[in-house]
C-alpha cells in the first residue's frame, strides 16, 4: 500500500520533481493535509500540469502542500499568473470542504484553539479527542 505522497509523485513526477524519489537538492516537505482535500489536490495537479504542457510555461514544482490556519497552503516554484490563480482558488475552496471527509464545511475555531475546516460530524469527532 502506498501513501498519498507516493501516489501523487507517481502520477505527477514533474510537479513533485524534488521529492525523495527525485531529489533536486531542495528540501521537500510533502503533502500534509487530511484525505478530504486529496480530490481537490488531484484536480489542481491535473490542471497545473496540463497548463504547463500546453502553454509551454516554466515547469511548476511543488515544495510543500499543507494545512495552515484551517486552509490548504500550496508552496511552489515556476508557473505563471494562471497557475497562481489556480493555487489561490484551490486554497479558497479548501475553506468550504471538510479536510477530513470532503463534506461541505466551514472554517471553525475548535476547542483547544485549533482552527480547522471541518463539517459538524468531523468537528465533534475532533473535539472529542481533545481533553
Amino acid at each position: 500500500m502506498t501513501n498519498v505522497n507516493e501516489d501523487f509523485i507517481s502520477k505527477y513526477p514533474l510537479l513533485f520533481a524534488q521529492s525523495e524519489v527525485n531529489p533536486l537538492g531542495v528540501p521537500y516537505w510533502g503533502i500534509e493535509c487530511g484525505a478530504g482535500w486529496h480530490l481537490i489536490l488531484e484536480k489542481l495537479c491535473r490542471q497545473v500540469q496540463s497548463h504547463v504542457d500546453n502553454q509551454k510555461v516554466e515547469q511548476v514544482v511543488f515544495r510543500q502542500i499543507k494545512e495552515k490556519y484551517g486552509a490548504l497552503r500550496v508552496y511552489y516554484s515556476g508557473g505563471d499568473d494562471y497557475v497562481e490563480g489556480l493555487v489561490d482558488m484551490i486554497e479558497a475552496v479548501s475553506t468550504v470542504i471538510c479536510e477530513s471527509c470532503s463534506a461541505p464545511a466551514k472554517l471553525t475555531k475548535l476547542k483547544g484553539g485549533w482552527i480547522k475546516t471541518v463539517c459538524e460530524k468531523c468537528r465533534q469527532k475532533f473535539e472529542s479527542q481533545i481533553d
